[in-house]
């Protein structure tokens, strides 16, 4: 299993954005196109979450 920094830098590198290290991100996850995605300081990312991100 990946640590919660490696799935962080995974996140950022997949969505072209940082990640705040007080965020974490557990995959697997899923997304329409994988941009317009942004996450702010304190977010939870669990397991199968599912981002529509096909509206600017």
């Amino acid at each position: 299993m990946a640590s919660a920094a490696e799935m962080q830098e995974a996140f950022a590198d997949f969505a072209c954005t940082e990640v705040d290290r007080s965020s974490i991100v557990i995959f697997p996850f899923r997304c329409d196109l994988g941009f317009n995605i942004r996450i702010g300081k304190n977010v939870i990312v669990n397991y199968d979450c599912t981002f529509l991100d096909t509206a600017p």
